[in-house]
């Protein structure tokens, strides 16, 4: 009587989790993994032993065949030599690894260590396939010689990191050197604040048709200010109300005169609000109350730092107030033209 396929039925079994891992639906791999299985029993024996594949060859061959097809790079290692590499594996690390003993074909300290690791262990290895590559290597025990090593490609992902960082490093640097630089230096030019406002709201409106109200003095009003400073503060509140506002509620903006003969800017939204505890915070660089909803509205995590050091180089006041529920309302208190130069 024929002895049961064992090693086949194993190998079954690991490719059918190696085709799970790289996404393949529940329903096609049970489809291969019993069509596979009843090859295994309708096969004919080769009735000359002396002409049969050994059983581990055979085996690994079967599993190679198994491994083909998976998108992810996957190494089937004996020990410590690579015996099966699918497609993706020698587009990435080229053909001449089959054979090869893995400790010489992945090059890498942590790699080798990786052979000798516990199941599931995962290691990260810089360098693998050139200069900024980054990839994590995963180990999967097959039996008690043979491991599976998934090869999964975190270029993209560190890039996308690096970048961040970069930006973050050159925001800082933009915002002490154009902002902090002049920190010190009083404007000289004389603005009218209302009819700034209603210009850098005009802007605005075609982002958000009839959701932004404005209300200004019919007499001038004038600051003693750097325009394009100040235009870049009302943009950045703006913007802020907008993105985080309620959508179906309107963003009111106003500009009056206040007391000492100040000039006050206020622009409120009726979005989902703050809570107390981060009122201070909120003016610090890429403080986020909730960082995913800011990447989601596209926010940097600069436009109020970058008001609060317009407002500092005005000699002027900013504050802000909010509650859950309640919206955010900031207003900026400016000198008039007459006081700023005192």
């Amino acid at each position: 009587m024929a002895k049961l396929p064992w090693p086949g039925i194993a190998l079954a079994v690991i490719a059918a989790l190696a085709m799970l891992i790289a996404g393949v639906p529940l329903w096609l791999v049970g489809s291969i993994v019993i069509a596979w299985i009843g090859s295994l029993w309708l096969a004919p024996m080769a009735e000359d032993d002396d002409v049969r594949i050994p059983e581990d060859d055979e085996a690994e061959i079967q599993m190679g065949e198994a491994l083909e097809p998976v998108g992810m790079p996957l190494l089937l290692v004996d020990r410590v030599r690579i015996v099966a590499a699918n497609a993706a594996a020698r587009a990435t690390l080229g053909g001449h690894i089959l054979g090869q003993d893995a400790r010489i074909a992945l090059r890498h300290p942590d790699a080798m260590r990786l052979l000798d690791m516990d199941d599931g262990d995962s290691v990260t290895i810089s360098g693998l396939t050139g200069p900024g590559s980054l990839w994590q290597l995963t180990r999967r025990r097959v039996d008690d010689r043979h491991v599976l090593i998934e090869l999964a490609d975190r270029t993209a992902a560190a890039d996308m990191s690096r970048a961040h960082t970069d930006f973050v490093a050159n925001a800082s640097h933009e915002l002490r050197t154009q902002l902090e630089a002049e920190k010190h230096e009083l404007p000289t030019d004389t603005v009218e604040l209302g009819e700034l406002t209603g210009r850098v709201v005009a802007e605005f409106t075609p982002l958000a048709p009839g959701r932004i109200t404005l209300s200004k003095p019919e007499s001038a009003l004038a600051v003693r200010g750097d325009e394009t400073q100040l235009a870049q503060l009302l943009r950045n509140l703006i913007d802020n109300a907008i993105k985080y506002g309620d959508a179906d509620q309107p963003v009111e903006i106003s500009v009056a005169p206040g007391e000492n003969r100040q000039a006050v800017i206020a622009v409120r939204d009726h979005g989902p609000g703050v809570e107390p505890r981060h009122l201070p915070h909120l003016t610090r660089r890429f403080y986020r109350t909730d960082p995913g909803r800011s990447r989601a509205a596209g926010g940097t995590g600069l436009g109020l730092a970058i008001v609060k050091h317009i407002v500092e180089r005005h000699r002027g006041r900013l504050d802000i107030s909010s509650a859950p529920g309640q919206g955010i309302r900031v207003e900026v208190r400016l000198p008039g033209a007459a006081e700023a130069l005192s």
